[in-house]
């Protein structure tokens, strides 16, 4: 509570100045309930909610306005624990409280100083400037690694932020870059007691390394997870970059028994792919098409299935041409 009674002012500044919005904004938990910015940021909420209660009879509303600012705000910004501490889209349906003072300030201004045509032209640049920001705003979002690039420059402390920084350059296949932004998100959680980051934090940094081809890394920070805190699914997927690693450093065995654990976690297409490699490791041309074809079925562009299935294809007409039988034949 005493840190969302800062963070309602925040949004109360963001609609009347919106500039620096973020996804992420790197927020602190109070640590002082009774701190002068707490105190005098409380008073001024107590003295609006006063003011609409002064004000309910006389100007209805304007009190209206006020009493809804703070009520659709309740579930989200108030005593309520929550993980996000500020998050702009709380603020959209309460602003509709703000819009109405706004339009409201604008009556007043017209009618108090007579002077239609100066607030007008005040209206309208407000309006063209406002008009100009959302245009902005939107050019930012439609470019997923520019706005993500900004939040992480904005939130700079932000763990979240690297992180999907990250994974979204590694959809890009900008995996150098991608290891890079995981990298700050992992020395944001180095603590002397360790490593303390999210799960997808982890994981995503885990994938990196692999792509970047520092197996051993990956498969040494993938052991620091704990297993017994994870749900089938994020346990699937930690199993299989365990498998993933440990099938590029040429431990077939070892990474068999990771792949196999992982799809008993929770089935998963990309894990069979990984075993049919493991497969292709082995010398067993034909238990890895089987795999391959089966991965092909439900995801038909799975780059890493195709390319087992070649290989794999290749293989088997390879030992066909040096078989002894194949050998008397000819």
């Amino acid at each position: 509570f005493a840190t969302q009674v800062g963070v309602l002012w925040r949004y109360v500044l963001l609609f009347v100045l919106p500039i620096e919005q973020r996804l992420e904004y790197d927020i602190p938990l109070a640590s002082d309930p009774f701190s002068p910015a707490v105190l005098l940021a409380a008073g001024a909420h107590l003295a609006m909610l006063a003011g609409a209660l002064v004000l309910w009879r006389r100007a209805p509303l304007v009190a209206f306005a006020i009493l809804f600012f703070y009520l659709a705000h309740l579930v989200e910004s108030s005593v309520f624990p929550i993980t996000d501490l500020a998050f702009e889209h709380r603020t959209y349906l309460p602003n509709a409280g703000l819009a109405i003072l706004a339009a409201l300030g604008l009556l007043w201004l017209t009618a108090f100083a007579n002077r239609d045509l100066l607030i007008a032209a005040g209206a309208a640049v407000a309006l063209v400037a406002l008009g100009w920001l959302t245009f902005e705003r939107n050019q930012l979002w439609q470019d997923p690694i520019a706005f993500l690039q900004e939040d992480a420059r904005l939130s700079p402390e932000k763990e979240r932020a690297w992180t999907s920084l990250g994974k979204e350059l590694m959809r890009r296949q900008r995996f150098k870059e991608a290891l890079e932004a995981l990298g700050k998100a992992l020395n944001l959680g180095r603590t002397e007691d360790g490593l303390e980051v999210s799960l997808p934090t982890l994981l995503n940094a885990v994938y990196a390394l692999h792509y970047t081809g520092q197996h051993r890394k990956g498969f040494q920070l993938a052991t620091l997870i704990p297993l017994n805190e994870l749900s089938p699914l994020d346990l699937s997927r930690l199993r299989e970059v365990r498998g993933m690693a440990l099938a590029q450093l040429r431990r077939p065995e070892l990474a068999r028994r990771e792949l196999d654990r992982a799809l008993e976690a929770y089935p998963n297409p990309s894990t069979l792919a990984w075993i049919a490699y493991v497969d292709l490791l082995e010398n067993k041309p034909d238990a890895a098409a089987e795999r391959a074809a089966k991965v092909l079925e439900s995801l038909p562009n799975h780059t890493l299935a195709r390319d087992i299935l070649a290989k794999a294809k290749a293989l088997r007409n390879e030992q066909a041409e040096t078989s002894p039988t194949q050998r008397a034949g000819k």
